[in-house]
C-alpha cells in the first residue's frame, strides 16, 4: 500500500513537469543584441529614357521620351553631346505644366522640333540634320520623398546615343 501511495505521489509530481516545462518555454527570454536594419529608401528618383529609333538618315524624326520615376512636379532638362564634344549642352527645359523655359540650338547632328512635358514625362521630337552621333541625357528636378518627407531634389537618366547615317 505504501508503494502504491508513493507511486501515486510520483505520478502527481511527474504530471506537473510538463506544465513547468511549458511555463518555462512560454516565459523564456531571448537574449542577444538585435541587429540593426537598414532604413528603407522610399524613393529612387531618376529618369528612364527611351527612343522610338536610334539610327536615322538625314531628315528622319526621332521621338525621345523621358519618364520621371519618383519625382513629382518635374522640371525636365534635356541635354545633348555630339560626337567629339567634351561636355553636354542643354537643349531644352520643359516643366510639368508643358512650359518651355529655355531652348538652344546645341547640336550639329539633331535639331529640336518639339518638346512637351507633363506630370510624368517629357516627349522630345528631334530631326536628323547631319551625319554623326549624339548622346542624349534627361534630368529632372521636383518633389522627392525622403525620410524627412517631401524635399526638392531630382535625378537623371543614362545616356542614349542617336546615330545619323548616310542613306
Amino acid at each position: 500500500m505504501l508503494i502504491n501511495l508513493l507511486s501515486q505521489q510520483r505520478l502527481k509530481i511527474f504530471s506537473f513537469i510538463p506544465l513547468i516545462l511549458v511555463g518555462s518555454i512560454a516565459c523564456a527570454r531571448i537574449s542577444g543584441t538585435p541587429t540593426a536594419t537598414q532604413p528603407v529608401n522610399p524613393s529612387d528618383p531618376h529618369v528612364e529614357i527611351s527612343a522610338d529609333v536610334t539610327t536615322l538618315t538625314i531628315g528622319d524624326l526621332v521621338t525621345v521620351i523621358g519618364q520621371a520615376v519618383d519625382i513629382g512636379l518635374p522640371y525636365f532638362y534635356v541635354s545633348l553631346k555630339d560626337n567629339g564634344a567634351t561636355e553636354f549642352a542643354e537643349l531644352v527645359t520643359v516643366t510639368y505644366e508643358n512650359q518651355i523655359k529655355s531652348s538652344a540650338d546645341v547640336s550639329q547632328v539633331l535639331e529640336l522640333v518639339s518638346a512637351q512635358g507633363d506630370y510624368g514625362q517629357v516627349v522630345i521630337t528631334l530631326r536628323a540634320q547631319a551625319v554623326g552621333s549624339t548622346e542624349i541625357i534627361i534630368g529632372a528636378t521636383g518633389e522627392v520623398q525622403s525620410d524627412q518627407g517631401a524635399t526638392w531634389s531630382g535625378g537623371g537618366s543614362a545616356s542614349l546615343t542617336i546615330t545619323v547615317i548616310n542613306p
